[in-house]
């Protein structure tokens, strides 16, 4: 059954491509030189070739020095892929996506050149182990893999964590008629918001440096602020310093950055580029409702009902309700019961003295945590009972990548003390 959804999907030159690459091969050449392609059209079509019957073969296919804005790309093999009224291409099963490019018959790219975006957040982001590259000699002829692969690839994102991606090709040995590239996504689902595809009839390495790519704990599709990079490109060349500052809304607190440099607290964050580089951006969420769109990984919490992830309910049924999960930095869908508390002994000038290390919130607003001791299990004493303090000061001893951190308290009575209190709670309380 021919099943054809077009939908005009144009994407203007607009912050979203701030990063896309305008390569050299653009510059001083004729219009014979090189095809450049921008935009969505199709997007899903079991049709081979797609039917672009109501385009005219200039507006598919024919190059154009600085850009051609009738020129199209198709996508090939997600039949779940749609675009948007925000013009947008979103696919939401792990079908891979294959982008059907039309070139000129009357040159062989010798360069070919796709650049791509995927919209807020690299959670769900291409895998460029799976991207491929198929060709064929002539009309109708067999598709055949190019079993070199790409040449270069080069990945970053920008202030909103949008992820730009890049993939070039030398393609100058081969005879192409046509061609597509098909690639998967990280998740079952993907937002591929722009791409840029420029073609030359000789190569010129364009992809000449390296990627900064800062990610964050916070699932694909949640806002979360902003993260500034100075300078902001595509492309860093070696050894260049680049600034990175995190910028959260309301809704979060910094935590730390975390990468291959190790982790630092320091925002912002001035890092050396000596290769392709991740960073991830930790951030702690400042109450329930945000926790649990982060922590319900059924689509951060939309994907079950209200009743499911409200606070007293015991959505993975392991004897801790959903508001304990998030106090205590637990998973609300994983029944497993993870260890939350560890008991400690703390020498201070040669004197022990025991002490709890917990698991709780960085930065959160309607948590409140205290620390008791007893000497007996019966009586209880936290500093603000007469003849405080009784314990120290929470120390903060790990940050951990999930926005929560282990603390440790000590009780301030040694263990031989002649009236030790060496049994030691911690007691939680929630504001709505």
């Amino acid at each position: 059954m021919k099943q054809i959804f077009t939908v005009l999907a144009l994407i203007s030159t607009t912050t979203l491509q701030a990063q896309f690459l305008v390569p050299d091969f653009r510059n001083g050449f004729t219009d014979e030189d090189f095809a450049y392609f921008l935009g969505f059209d199709v997007a899903y079509t079991d049709e081979d070739p797609a039917d672009y019957s109501t385009l005219t073969d200039e507006e598919v296919n024919y190059p154009f020095i600085g850009g051609n804005e009738s020129a199209y790309l198709g996508q090939y093999a997600a039949e779940s892929a749609i675009v948007t009224s925000t013009n947008r291409l979103y696919t939401f099963t792990d079908q891979t996506l294959g982008i059907r490019v039309y070139d000129n018959p009357t040159y062989s790219p010798g360069e070919i050149l796709l650049q791509a975006m995927t919209y807020q957040g690299s959670q769900s982001t291409p895998l460029n182990d799976s991207v491929k590259l198929y060709y064929r000699t002539e009309a109708g002829g067999d598709w055949i893999l190019y079993e070199a692969g790409y040449t270069n690839t080069v990945s970053t994102t920008d202030s909103t964590s949008n992820f730009f991606v890049a993939w070039e090709w030398d393609t100058s040995s081969l005879l192409i008629y046509d061609y597509y590239i098909q690639f998967d996504y990280e998740l079952a689902h993907s937002s591929f918001a722009a791409a840029q595809l420029d073609t030359s009839e000789t190569y010129d390495q364009q992809l000449d440096g390296y990627g900064l790519n800062v990610d964050t704990n916070i699932p694909y599709g949640l806002l979360f602020g902003l993260i500034e990079k100075s300078p902001e490109k595509l492309i860093y060349e070696p050894w260049e310093t680049v600034t990175i500052t995190a910028d959260p809304n309301a809704n979060y607190e910094f935590v730390k950055w975390v990468g291959d440099f190790g982790e630092s607290t320091d925002n912002p964050l001035e890092i050396t580029i000596a290769g392709e580089t991740d960073v991830q951006l930790i951030l702690a969420p400042r109450d329930y409702t945000v926790w649990r769109q982060i922590a319900f990984p059924s689509n951060h919490g939309g994907g079950i009902s209200s009743s499911d992830w409200a606070k007293d309910n015991d959505y993975d049924g392991d004897a801790l309700s959903n508001v304990m999960e998030y106090a205590l930095g637990g998973e609300p869908e994983n029944p497993t019961q993870e260890v939350y508390f560890q008991t400690d002994i703390v020498a201070v000038d040669d004197v022990n003295y025991p002490a709890i290390v917990f698991r709780q919130q960085v930065a959160a607003d309607d948590l409140t945590y205290s620390i008791a001791v007893s000497s007996d299990l019966s009586s209880w004493l936290t500093n603000a009972d007469v003849g405080g303090p009784y314990t120290s000061d929470p120390e903060i001893i790990q940050l951990n990548d999930d926005g929560t951190q282990l603390t440790r308290v000590r009780s301030l009575t040694p263990l031989d003390a002649a009236t030790p209190t060496p049994f030691i709670k911690v007691n939680i309380s929630f504001e709505d």
